[in-house]
């Protein structure tokens, strides 16, 4: 059976671009990206999953107003043990800064 857990798109520790984007969320799907690279450098890649960049509705400040956050999905196959621990060994062991590649994709300062 195909299930997901869903992460926020920077590493814990980062901000990340905030709802509304300003940019029609070109800023945040490219942390996406870069945090899925990240986390497929980090913990490597596993047959039975597949990343996604989520895109999730948020109520506005006002009525009516709706606006979309942004998250990373990986999917896998939950009766596949090591799919199922490739997932939560993720969750157990987010990062929590970006790393050096992460920060040279994103245009950061190297620490």
């Amino acid at each position: 059976m195909r299930n997901s857990m869903s992460f926020d798109t920077t590493p814990v520790d980062e901000k990340c671009e905030q709802v509304p984007y300003q940019d029609g969320g070109v800023k945040a799907r490219k942390e996406a990206i870069a945090f899925i690279r990240q986390l497929k450098r980090e913990f490597g890649e596993c047959p039975g999953t597949s990343y996604k960049i989520q895109s999730n509705p948020h109520d506005g400040w006002e009525p009516g107003q709706v606006f979309y956050y942004l998250s990373v999905e990986v999917f896998f196959d939950d009766s596949d043990p090591a799919a199922t621990e490739y997932v939560y060994n993720i969750e157990r062991q987010l990062p929590s800064d970006w790393d050096e590649q992460a920060r040279i994709e994103l245009g950061l300062p190297l620490d």
